[in-house]
């Protein structure tokens, strides 16, 4: 009897340590679909900059400004108005690899500064305009030209790969030797 109830609570307990472990891996992959929280203003800024160096403390990252945040009216309008072709960002304030990817649009901003406009969208805040061009993905970089989309891509990279797409998209450059994410609509669609 004894070993019949040890062996019955040790099986009790195995189960309910899968039970655990299993409800802990459906919350860490629940959250890795779930924009992160902001701190709440109970936490101080004091303890938040404790997780920064001293030598980084007060330092912040700056842009040249090339590259102009646009709201969906304002994006109507270039569509309309723009003469330059445009590469437009989709991004969200949250995501990684969009702020990867925003130092090295300004890059481009500035070497094909009065050839391409480059703008960028914060998806949070213009969620319908995302949606209907289809941006799911993010950051996803959309290629424009007489007010139509050229092409698209999806995901991050560094300068020279925009930079070969920008080349053979707007300028008949030699299609990208490398693999890249991306979509061809057919050609005549308009962007709104």
């Amino acid at each position: 009897v004894y070993i019949e109830a040890t062996m019955t609570r040790e099986a009790t307990m195995q189960g309910n340590t899968l039970r655990i472990v299993a409800a802990l891996v459906l919350v860490s992959s629940a959250s890795a679909f779930i924009a992160p929280m902001r701190l709440s203003p109970s936490l101080s800024s004091t303890s938040a900059s404790a997780c920064i160096s001293p030598a980084r403390r007060g330092v912040q990252l700056r842009m040249s400004g090339k590259v102009e945040q646009v709201t969906a009216e304002q994006f109507e309008l270039a569509l309309q108005t723009e003469e330059l072709p445009m590469i437009v960002d989709f991004f969200t304030t949250w995501c990684g690899p969009c702020k990867l990817i925003a130092p090295q649009l300004e890059k481009i901003a500035g070497e094909y500064e009065g050839k391409v406009k480059v703008i960028k969208i914060d998806t949070d805040v213009e969620a319908d305009l995302a949606s209907s061009l289809q941006v799911y993905a993010m950051p996803t970089l959309v290629f424009i030209k007489d007010g139509k989309i050229q092409q698209r891509s999806e995901g991050a990279m560094l300068a020279p790969k925009i930079k070969d797409l920008t080349e053979h998209i707007f300028f008949d450059g030699a299609p990208p030797t490398w693999e890249w994410m991306g979509k061809v609509p057919d050609k005549g669609v308009n962007a709104c």
